[in-house]
């Protein structure tokens, strides 16, 4: 993938990178078949695509089909034999089929290609974990605990090594510090390190990508999300007030001034229907089930347009009460809420 647009102008690469954020972020929050499905939409403009096939094997993994996850894991593999999620997934995907060998030996090809990455060795100390743990993985665990002493995960997965091996002290010891590192490790009963968003290029920008700050899909979702959200509370609690102050003009100016802000707000949710933030169309449709307080401010920003232009046509004011009321609910809901709907996205 060159990331050049092709002969109808479209840029492949931008367009197979906002479907695989949009599958982290459904997949952040256990909607594995929409995940899936995004991932299938980007497999289709790239077929060779090792993140895209990569990440599709991660999302058949966590829904608990890993025979399903080999493949696409493989091809991946087949496109980059060095992808570190394409390696992650296939030795993850080995232990749940209870292929003990096939699982060592992808885990030693894991750490082959770069011994002093703390993820490899982070991955490797899990997988061999779950199918014959022993030295090697204590060895390992150390090792990444040595090379990233400030990731909790680190210190989480030793912990657990620590503990099959029956070193009480040491798996003590290395679970308080990742619980001074971060609290929400208590939380955590197994380390679950194949949902570290680093492992997905060791933190630094995948092959087909360009060097941008930050293009992952959380940094995409949370100001995409709350541009968008913003942008509506301001129009849904200024809208309503404008045309009210307006009233003390005169009615005629008031309905004038409706229609205007109501065809503005048409054309606005137009424009983000056409041309959305990344990664905000698959948040909204999962955001009821997410938020509903966020959601019903979203209700709230949609339902001012057509009251503001009802208003326009009958000049009552009583749709421009209900309106003011509104739109104070949604600006509180979404300012406010807004950042919620990124944390708790990470959170699951």
């Amino acid at each position: 993938m060159t990331g050049e647009p092709d002969e109808t102008g479209r840029d492949t690469a931008a367009e197979v990178r906002t479907f695989i954020q949009r599958a982290d972020l459904l997949d952040d929050l256990g909607h594995f078949a929409e995940a899936a499905e995004e991932l299938r939409d980007a497999l289709r403009l790239a077929p060779d695509n090792p993140e895209a096939l990569a990440t599709l094997g991660m999302v058949e993994l966590r829904a608990g089909r890993a025979q399903q996850a080999l493949p696409p894991a493989r091809a991946a593999l087949a496109a980059d034999p060095e992808h570190l999620l394409g390696q992650v997934v296939c030795g993850y995907a080995l232990v749940a089929l209870e292929r003990k060998q096939d699982a060592i030996e992808a885990a030693e090809r894991l750490v082959e290609v770069e011994p002093e990455s703390w993820l490899r060795q982070l991955h490797f100390a899990a997988i061999v974990r779950q199918v014959r743990n022993g030295q090697a993985s204590l060895d390992a665990a150390w090792q990444a605990v040595r090379l990233a002493p400030e990731e909790p995960e680190t210190h989480l997965v030793l912990s657990a090594v620590a503990a099959d091996l029956g070193l009480a002290d040491v798996a003590r010891r290395a679970r308080a510090e990742a619980l001074r590192l971060d609290p929400r490790a208590a939380d955590v009963e197994q380390p679950s390190v194949l949902r570290l968003r680093p492992s997905r290029n060791g933190g630094k920008p995948a092959p087909d990508e360009r060097t941008e700050p930050e293009p992952a899909a959380g940094r995409g979702v949370r100001s995409g999300m709350s541009r968008f959200l913003a942008i509506g509370a301001l129009y849904a609690w200024g809208g309503p007030l404008v045309v009210a102050l307006t009233m003390l003009v005169g009615g005629g100016v008031a309905r004038v001034v409706a229609a205007a802000v109501g065809l503005l707000g048409v054309l606005l949710f137009g424009v983000f229907r056409v041309h959305p933030p990344a990664g905000t169309q698959p948040a909204l449709r999962v955001l009821p089930s997410l938020d509903r307080w966020l959601a019903a401010g979203c209700w709230c920003v949609l339902a001012c347009p057509p009251m503001l232009l009802v208003f326009a046509l009958v000049a009552s004011p009583w749709p421009l009460g209900v309106l003011i009321l509104l739109g104070a609910f949604a600006f509180a809901a979404l300012v406010l809420r807004a950042d919620d709907l990124h944390r708790a996205g990470r959170g699951r």
